[in-house]
């Protein structure tokens, strides 16, 4: 069964007056928003960031795991070469 929750059907099940799922689907879509939110910010600061602009130019790479390998390695500096990286 496909998810009965999905964005499509919230005004079907919506019509049910079932409390539960009226906060199931408010949950959902206040969440939704906030993921939104997140993304677009998060796409922002890779957009910004050159290192993250030089990582997103390797295939597969987009602007979260740019961002997340950049979190991981910190300061680059602190290698003393590409092997020690």
């Amino acid at each position: 069964m496909k998810n009965p929750f999905a964005k499509r059907r919230a005004p079907l099940l919506s019509e049910l007056g079932i409390r539960a799922i009226d906060e199931r689907l408010a949950a959902t879509a206040t969440l939704d928003e906030r993921i939104r939110k997140m993304s677009s910010e998060l796409e922002r600061r890779a957009v910004e960031s050159e290192d993250a602009e030089l990582l997103m130019t390797v295939p597969g790479i987009g602007y979260f795991s740019a961002l997340a390998i950049l979190a991981e390695i910190g300061d680059v500096s602190r290698f003393s070469d590409a092997e020690k990286l």
